[in-house]
């Protein structure tokens, strides 16, 4: 059957499918929101391990206020070297940056392990 969610896009109503997140289907209207969790000191974690299109484009990620050390945010390639060396955006605890990408799965964060980076999209 037809997906009858219409969304204004544009000036111009568009038909969007429903999002499969691991398993569960998401109106495609729905805001995506989420939460990830450093689980070893220098790894980088993505944010979604399933493909997300991102339709305005833009995600808001925010480090925890509680956090015990800055984050790094950006792709694959990021570490958690924040002495002007490293690769990727560093954030600070409590601080937020808007990231523009197509999709949730190309962001990653990394640093230390209990740290937390929460996100939004639209």
């Amino acid at each position: 059957m037809e997906n009858k969610m219409a969304k204004q896009i544009l000036g111009e109503n568009r038909l969007l499918a429903p999002i499969n997140v691991s398993g569960v289907d998401v109106p495609a209207n729905s805001p995506i929101v989420g939460q990830v969790v450093v689980a070893v000191t220098g790894t980088a974690v993505v944010l979604s391990s399933v493909e997300i299109e991102l339709p305005t484009r833009s995600i808001l990620v925010a480090a925890l206020s509680t956090n015990t050390a800055a984050m790094t945010v950006g792709g694959s390639a990021i570490t958690n070297t924040v002495d002007g060396s490293g690769e990727g955006f560093i954030l600070e605890a409590g601080q937020s940056v808007p990231i523009f990408t197509t999709d949730l799965s190309d962001v990653y964060v990394n640093g230390t392990a209990g740290d937390i980076a929460t996100y939004t999209a639209g």
